[in-house]
């Protein structure tokens, strides 16, 4: 679904990623873990289609990422960033409706499927709220409640979800929920890439594990392929030791 090839970005004099490759497919989840400066963040905008590589392709389904019409795309791939910044206080419904947009259908349509959104990332109490009365963690997943309302229901083709640190700003309870829902979604004709720092987090819900220091990929593959000592020291210098969870 998602093919990464040989993908590089330069910027003035500094190379920020080289020769980076990766495939995610329907069903699976993706994630991206290195230290910071490791061009985890700069992949993502690359995948969002908010920046141009200066080499290598991205393709969505077999099209060059910027072949897609702003509409089309919007239809078939969301993105939650880290922080996002909303200065009015519109109500949690209103906000979660807008993932709609990219659709011509009726308000009654959008209104239920931003419920439906809610409902499921667990924010549903929050409905008639006004945006700013919320926490942190309570506005992230509004927000993730929206990036899945304008992916809800499949477009002709399998969708894309891209999560940048989506547990930031969440306790330890709805990190785990977050992810859980992340989880679920990719089984709804959904692949997902996620950046996740915590790498116990990231054993819990990934399929793929993409290891990345200064802008090269270290190692890349099925989570039990890659989530090894050797590998975590070498990409973040530090030596772990890796147990198997008892249950």
């Amino acid at each position: 679904m998602l093919k990464i090839t040989d993908i590089s970005l330069r910027m003035g004099h500094r190379q920020i990623l080289q020769a980076v490759s990766l495939h995610a497919r329907p069903g699976g989840v993706t994630v991206l873990a290195g230290p910071n400066g490791a061009g985890k963040s700069s992949l993502f905008k690359l995948i969002a289609g908010e920046r141009k590589a200066s080499a290598g392709s991205i393709e969505l389904h077999g099209k060059p990422l910027h072949d897609y019409r702003p509409r089309e795309l919007a239809r078939l791939r969301a993105v939650l960033p880290q922080h996002t910044s909303l200065h009015f206080a519109y109500p949690v419904a209103e906000i979660v409706a807008m993932g709609r947009l990219p659709y011509r259908e009726p308000a009654a349509r959008s209104r239920k499927i931003a419920l439906e959104a809610l409902e499921l990332t667990g924010a549903a109490q929050f409905a008639h709220t006004g945006y700013l009365r919320l926490s942190g963690g309570e506005q992230q997943r509004v927000q993730l409640a929206r990036v899945l309302a304008q992916i809800w229901e499949p477009a002709g083709a399998p969708r894309l979800l891209l999560l940048d640190e989506p547990t930031a700003s969440q306790d330890l309870a709805h990190q785990y929920e977050v992810l859980s829902i992340a989880r679920r979604f990719a089984s709804r004709e959904t692949a997902v890439v996620a950046i996740l720092h915590d790498l116990n987090l990231a054993a819990q819900v990934a399929d793929q594990l993409v290891f990345l220091k200064a802008g090269q990929v270290v190692a890349a593959g099925a989570m039990d392929d890659t989530l090894r000592p050797k590998t975590v020291q070498e990409t973040f210098g530090l030596a772990v030791r890796i147990l198997p969870h008892p249950d």
